[in-house]
């Protein structure tokens, strides 16, 4: 890789907050005589929010301090990374440190942004214009997530010269701040794990008449396999195979939006991604990812260091390729000559638009359009309460850009309905998993009413209801026992929702319900419900089957949450070979796409795993076939 104008250079020349030394940089540049120049360096990389500004000093040798000065990032999410990074980067005098779990977006611009100015302390100069001028390639590739990357090796590897344009200021995109977790079927792996008898059992009430073809042959062949593996007589080993992944997929992905719409799966994408996840996996080991030893779920498992390990493999595995990514540089619309997409034209942060000329053609991987409330309030049919009121869990360059570029130019979209939401904290106070740990301790939820809607037990299932409750507010009840629950899960948890303003608490449930904007009178007239519910061990309005106990002891505690967009399941329609297909069904030449800014893997439901394999897959096919054609 062509790193001239990548981590250490091009994101300066649009990051760096001051691109020569500050004041006591300049009075001690005579004393250098090591590493650094001594003194105060300051720039800036982008983070969910916006640019994240750290001041670094350094004496000759050392790295002496690292702070950030400016930030716009989540109360209480990004706390743990604004506080922790800085001290961790001295510690280890270097950036090659483990981002803060849950605030993985914040971290990695503390660690990109220290880059830039321990680069200015070592001399290196900011790039000039050149890096803004454009330029002709075989490939252009926007932008440089997990699909991205993907395509730029696949097609560098091919002896294409590629170049990545990225809207923010670090790569990575949706993967980066994901799990990470992915597919892997592998009769040696799963050969270590337990067996897993029991959770093949939901397939025996299942009928090959359920399925449609070419989904059927998939599941006659799957009922074939569990047979053979409940009678192969080992002791250990799960079960797991393609087509178990294939029919899982077509299961949990089959649904219709609020206006009856099917979602669709597109089968070749679905099969394919299932059939290589071994060969993805070997690819991503080469730039020495790794994952855990146990399973995620069924056929899938999760990296060391989540979405991280896999964007830190592929950019590894650009070392020394034909590739360049250039940051801050936004693909905004799409070259196309003859009928033939020939370049990208794209806008960097100081507002230039330069053209990208690509000899063989262009692959989108610009994500889906889950930080574009504006749009997801527009298209979604998943929640009639749904608005655009509601956050997102997305970073700000998840706008859809490669959806609307190439629907400029005649292409197909479908599924532009199907969404994912998730509850966080109110305002984003909470992330994704802090709002699991909160659930989960918890004794119940009710809505604005004050009333029940769903089993709290039923994660994803009851948070999903919530998108039909009064603003998309769910909030967690409890007393004593939620907070000794929330304290046990992590020390000093409690109080750091409260401090983050999400958390209500008072000596009686009135109080607490009137502080958090619940019907007081209609919260009580719950609760004592519920606690009968406790006592009988029986809910008979959702059939909850295991409880906290009662809400009895004060002082008594209501949390409030709500829904944000996560991720968006509709965009361009791609054949199996990452073509982008016109209205018409028809290939538009010179143009691909792979990952979230695509349909046909997801469905009506986020399937976590899955996802991330047809990224990384399709992103590959991409790479190979745009540097073929």
């Amino acid at each position: 890789m062509n790193f001239r104008k990548t981590l250490s250079t091009c994101m300066a020349v649009l990051m760096l907050a001051g691109c020569g030394a500050s004041s006591s940089q300049a009075a001690a540049s005579s004393e250098s005589a090591g590493i650094y120049t001594p003194g105060t360096y300051t720039a800036s990389a982008a983070g969910r929010n916006g640019d994240v500004t750290v001041a670094v000093t350094v004496s000759a040798d050392r790295i002496e301090k690292v702070e950030v000065t400016e930030q716009q990032e989540t109360q209480g999410v990004a706390d743990n990374a604004l506080a922790n990074m800085p001290g961790k980067i001295v510690d280890a005098q270097n950036t090659d440190v483990e981002v803060e779990s849950g605030a993985t977006v914040t971290s990695t611009a503390i660690k990109n942004a220290v880059d830039l100015a321990l680069a200015q302390a070592r001399g290196e100069s900011a790039p000039s214009a050149e890096a803004a001028e454009g330029g002709t390639y075989d490939v252009v590739v926007a932008c440089a997530g997990g699909a991205g990357l993907m395509a730029a090796f696949a097609a560098a590897g091919n002896g294409a010269s590629v170049v990545v344009l990225e809207a923010s200021a670090s790569a990575g995109g949706d993967t980066l701040a994901s799990g990470g977790n992915m597919l892997l079927v592998d009769e040696e792996f799963n050969a270590k794990q337990e067996r897993n008898d029991d959770s093949l059992a939901k397939y025996d009430s299942m009928s090959a008449d359920d399925f449609e073809e070419p989904w059927k042959s998939d599941f006659v062949t799957l009922q074939q396999q569990i047979e053979d593996y409940r009678n192969n007589g080992e002791e250990t080993g799960c079960f797991g195979s393609v087509e178990q992944v294939i029919v899982d997929q077509y299961l949990n992905g089959s649904g219709t939006d609020l206006d009856g719409n099917e979602a669709h799966l597109d089968y070749d994408i679905v099969r394919k991604s299932a059939e290589e996840t071994v060969d993805i996996y070997h690819t991503l080991q080469e730039g020495g990812f790794e994952f855990k030893d146990t399973l995620y779920k069924a056929n899938a498992v999760s990296p060391v260091n989540r979405g991280n390990s896999i964007i830190d493999a592929e950019m590894k595995l650009l070392e020394g390729k034909n590739v360049e990514v250039l940051y801050n540089t936004r693909a905004a619309e799409l070259v196309v000559e003859d009928g033939k997409v020939t370049g990208v034209k794209a806008e960097t942060a100081d507002g230039q638009e330069v053209t990208y000329t690509a000899n063989k053609g262009v692959v989108l991987a610009t994500g889906g359009f889950a930080a574009n409330i504006e749009k997801c309030a527009e298209l979604q049919r998943y929640g009639t309460q749904l608005s655009d009121a509601n956050g997102t869990t997305n970073q700000a360059s998840i706008q859809g850009d490669g959806i609307w570029m190439a629907e400029a130019i005649g292409a197909q979209t479908r599924d532009m309905s199907f969404l994912w939401t998730v509850l966080t904290g109110d305002q984003a106070k909470a992330s994704i998993s802090e709002q699991g740990t909160l659930l989960k301790a918890a004794q119940l939820a009710v809505n604005q009413n004050g009333e029940r809607y769903g089993d709290e037990t039923a994660s994803m299932a009851f948070q999903k209801l919530t998108n039909e409750e009064p603003g998309t507010y769910s909030y967690f009840v409890g007393d004593r026992q939620m907070i000794d629950n929330l304290n046990a899960a992590k020390e000093g948890f409690y109080d750091d929702m409260k401090n983050r303003g999400i958390v209500y608490e008072a000596d009686t449930l009135e109080d607490a319900a009137k502080a958090a904007g619940v019907d007081a009178e209609t919260l009580a007239k719950t609760v004592e419900a519920f606690n009968g519910y406790v006592d009988a061990e029986s809910d008979p309005d959702f059939n909850r089957k295991k409880f906290n106990g009662k809400v009895e002891n004060g002082p008594f505690v209501i949390t409030k949450m709500q829904m944000a967009y996560h991720l968006t399941f509709g965009g361009l329609v791609t054949d199996i070979d990452a073509h982008v297909l016109d209205t018409d069904g028809n290939v538009i030449p010179g143009l691909y796409a792979a990952g979230d800014v695509t349909t046909g893997y997801e469905g009506d439901t986020h399937q976590s795993g899955n996802c991330l394999s047809a990224v990384l897959t399709m992103g590959r096919i991409a790479g190979n076939n745009v540097s073929k054609d």
